[in-house]
């Protein structure tokens, strides 16, 4: 999301009318795996990214690869994205890590408390599919598994916290790789001054 805001989104080539209808034609004769296998072949990286059942996802990639003959993550990386419209500056902060395990242990907790669990349920019993991309993400998935008596409560709550620990610490890696944030550890007294005199100083250098 970060990206596709500050960088602009690939829109990729006008859609086919004809090379669409023949590609829903066969999911609708062959079933959308029929689709997602051609998709595996001809652009596995996109299939990778794209579940087996997102049948608008995978019509759109087969058909851009049909269309360019190239595949749909290749022209992403590739494209030629719209000239920024504004200049941005782009903020981070760091916690100790002690400090940042702390909160996500008692973010969990305050999640099963305040029902995630009972949401779950809910959710199973308005017949949605567990492999939907949303109910794959950590706390849902640990508290579907919980109700298939895959393990106890308290041990999908272990699993909820070790797995919210782990995505925290990819999500610092995969942002420390741009190199255009500030980062400010949130401890620092007097943060807020630090930013705005950050900022103020960014402001002035792209104005010059």
């Amino acid at each position: 999301y970060l990206k596709a805001l500050t960088e602009g989104f690939f829109d990729g080539p006008p859609a086919d009318p004809e090379i669409r209808e023949q590609l829903e034609r066969v999911a609708d004769e062959k079933g959308e795996g029929a689709l997602y296998r051609q998709l595996l072949q001809v652009d596995p990286e996109a299939a990778e990214r794209i579940h087996p059942h997102d049948r608008k996802r995978i019509v759109r990639a087969l058909e851009v690869f049909q269309i360019c003959g190239k595949p749909l993550s290749l022209l992403q990386r590739e494209g030629e994205y719209p000239p920024k419209e504004y200049q941005f500056t782009k903020i981070g902060l760091i916690q100790r890590r002690e400090e940042l395990y702390k909160r996500i242990e008692e973010r969990v907790d305050k999640m099963i408390k305040e029902g995630l669990l009972r949401e779950v349920k809910s959710l199973i019993e308005r017949g949605y599919d567990r492999e939907l991309v949303p109910l794959k993400t950590v706390g849902y998935k640990e508290m579907f598994e919980h109700l298939e008596e895959k393990y106890a409560l308290k041990r999908a709550i272990e699993l909820v916290k070790r797995n919210t620990r782990r995505y925290a610490k990819r999500q610092l890696t995969w942002f420390k790789k741009d190199k255009e944030i500030h980062w400010f550890e949130v401890e620092t007294l007097k943060l807020i001054d630090k930013i705005v005199e950050e900022y103020r100083g960014a402001i002035i250098e792209l104005s010059s």
